[in-house]
C-alpha cells in the first residue's frame, strides 16, 4: 500500500499500527507489519516511543528501503531476524538470458496465480469464499 506524507496517510498508518498492537497484546505473540516506506517508518517510530510493546524494524539487509515492523509482547524474545516473515529466494538463470526486474516480478506473480487457482479449486463447493481463503492463505504465509 502506498502512502503519502500527509494527514490522511498518517492516519492510515496509525490505524494499522493500533490494530497490530491490539492483536499483539491480545494474542500474546509477535505480529508484523510491512513493507513500510520511510514515511511509514517515521510515523510508527514516533507513535511507538511511549508504547510498552517491544518493537523492531527489519528489512532483510542493512540498507533495505522498505522494512517490516515487528511488535512483541516480550522484550527478550520474538523479534530475531529469523522470526520476521522475510525469506531469501535464489534465482538461477543462464548468464546470456540477462533477466530484469519485470522477469522476476512476472515469475513471482505467475507462481502466485497458479497457487491461488489451485487453492480456489481445492475449496470449491466447501462453503469457503475466495476472499476468506486468500485471507487464510496470506495469514498462514506471514506466520
Amino acid at each position: 500500500m502506498a502512502y503519502t506524507s500527509n494527514r490522511e496517510g498518517e492516519a492510515l498508518v496509525l490505524s494499522r499500527l493500533a490494530d497490530l498492537q491490539r492483536r499483539c497484546q491480545s494474542q500474546d505473540r509477535p505480529c508484523y507489519l510491512g513493507f513500510l516506506d520511510d514515511f511509514q517508518q517515521k510515523v510508527c517510530r514516533d507513535a511507538l516511543r511511549k508504547s510498552p510493546v517491544f518493537h523492531r524494524f527489519y528489512g532483510g539487509c542493512q540498507d533495505a528501503e522498505r522494512v517490516f515492523l515487528g511488535l512483541s509482547p516480550w522484550e527478550d524474545q520474538g523479534l530475531e531476524d529469523r522470526d520476521f516473515p522475510i525469506r531469501c529466494v535464489e534465482a538461477v538463470f543462464r548468464r546470456q538470458d540477462r533477466p530484469g526486474h519485470r522477469d522476476f516480478l512476472g515469475a513471482v506473480l505467475g507462481l502466485l496465480y497458479d497457487l491461488l487457482r489451485s487453492f480456489r479449486q481445492a475449496v470449491r463447493g466447501r462453503g469457503v469464499s475466495l476472499f476468506d481463503g486468500l485471507y487464510s492463505l496470506f495469514a498462514f504465509a506471514a506466520v
